[in-house]
């Protein structure tokens, strides 16, 4: 049976996966197939968190300058570089890469998510040059790394059925993640702070549906969906 991929079947998935997220059984597609996907699901996201962000411009006057940020470092190929290949490739090795269990998968994760706060924290409270704090930030990252690999292989089964007992946990958490990392995005004053769910609800939004494609049909859907997104708002800065 064919699969559809009209708006209204694909946002029916979603709500039903909302209430019930768990692994699945990875679906192949054919190229074609891929495309309407990819297209049905960038029309949602993209559609939803644009509808959102404008509000939030509106209403709590908050403008992203996150892609302020990153159009005043980078310009021309090497922002679209950054923006749509790099930095999407990063966040789902680390947000999206461990939603399936192996070893790999979390340790991957762990050690690039570790690695990624360990240069930040070392660039910003320590008197270190750039590369002193790659060298120690990737020591420690992969000694962590090691650490885990290590203590997963040898629990794997267990670790394995705690996995999936609190999947939607798990996926939540992750999507919770994403979502407030980007709240270094916005200047956040004290009476902004009952409205961080509402100044990250774009994030939040992208990172269900990046989740449910990196289940549902793989990692590298969920990467050309994530790059796709962020394709648009770079062209405009």
């Amino acid at each position: 049976m064919k699969q559809s991929f009209s708006l209204m079947d694909c946002c029916r998935q979603l709500a039903h996966f909302a209430f019930h997220p768990k692994q699945e059984i990875r679906t192949r597609l054919n190229p074609g197939d891929a495309f309407r996907m990819l297209r049905s699901y960038f029309i949602i996201d993209f559609g939803i968190s644009s509808v959102v962000a404008v509000l939030t411009i509106l209403f709590l006057q908050q403008e992203n300058i996150g892609l302020e940020r990153i159009s005043h470092k980078f310009e021309g190929f090497s922002l679209l570089l950054v923006g749509v290949l790099v930095l999407p490739l990063l966040e789902e090795l680390i947000f999206r890469l461990p939603l399936l269990f192996k070893p790999m998968n979390q340790v991957t994760s762990i050690v690039l998510g570790a690695y990624c706060i360990l240069f930040i924290s070392f660039r910003s409270y320590t008197g270190f040059g750039p590369w002193l704090c790659i060298l120690y930030s990737m020591m420690v990252a992969i000694a962590l790394g090691i650490v885990c690999y290590q203590t997963l292989k040898r629990h794997e089964q267990k670790a394995k059925s705690l996995f999936k007992k609190y999947y939607s946990l798990i996926f939540y958490f992750s999507v919770c993640s994403f979502g407030f990392l980007h709240i270094t995005n916005y200047h956040v004053e004290t009476y902004l702070l009952p409205f961080l769910f509402l100044l990250t609800l774009p994030q939040l939004i992208s990172a269900f549906i990046l989740g449910y494609l990196r289940i549902r049909y793989g990692l590298l859907y969920s990467y050309v969906l994530h790059g796709m997104v962020n394709f648009f708002p770079l062209i405009i800065a």
